[in-house]
């Protein structure tokens, strides 16, 4: 009976402690399931700011090559709009700077047609003086040489201001102009002169 008892005792407590170990089984099982989930659900958290991360990263270097292609194409315009400008402003410098030397060289032509017109006048006026001294003297083989040498200044003449007025149209149609006043003025002089010659010389008749 006591060996019975024994037995029995034995028996439970082996019961007991295989009970007391399922138990303990169990609930580690499920201490390290709830340590598992809680490992994914941080991997998971942690892969999700990494994503992020990655994002705004990319996002920020996209925008600041935006912004850098941006300021590229500014700097560019820039540039383009000064070297146009200089380009024009050049231009126009060129267009002046030429348009005063044209003038320039108007007037330097000019002047020296007007030089060449004041001393062919000038030499025309004491030949024909000269010419006319001889003729009053009776001197006309020596009137005849005068003729010559007018002749060869008017030649002379007339090569030169041919050359001045090819080398600047401008200048020469001033000239022109200019000379053709001069001729009408020299007109109404002679003609002036002339009427009054006529005058006095009806003032000698009557009288």
């Amino acid at each position: 009976m006591k060996r019975l008892l024994v037995v029995v005792a034995l028996a439970a407590a082996v019961a007991l402690l295989a009970s007391s170990a399922w138990a303990q089984g169990k609930g580690k099982d499920k201490s390290d399931g709830a340590v598992e989930a809680k490992a994914k659900d941080a991997a998971k958290k942690a892969d999700e700011t990494a994503d992020e991360a990655a994002k705004g990263k990319a996002d920020k270097a996209e925008k600041g090559k935006g912004k850098a292609d941006e300021a590229a194409g500014e700097k560019a315009k820039d540039e383009k709009v000064k070297e146009d400008k200089g380009a024009k402003e050049k231009a126009e410098g060129e267009e002046a700077k030429g348009g005063q030397g044209q003038e320039k060289k108007a007037e330097n032509a000019l002047e020296q047609m007007e030089r060449e017109e004041a001393k062919h006048r000038e030499r025309v006026a004491k030949l024909e003086v000269i010419r006319a001294k001889l003729l009053e003297k009776g001197n006309t083989e020596a009137a005849d040489k005068v003729d010559g040498i007018l002749a060869k200044e008017n030649e002379r003449h007339e090569r030169v201001m041919e050359r001045l007025q090819n080398q600047d149209q401008e200048a020469a149609g001033k000239f022109g102009e200019k000379m053709k006043k001069l001729d009408e003025k020299d007109k109404g002089g002679k003609d002036k002169a002339e009427k009054e010659g006529k005058g006095r010389k009806e003032e000698k008749s009557e009288k």
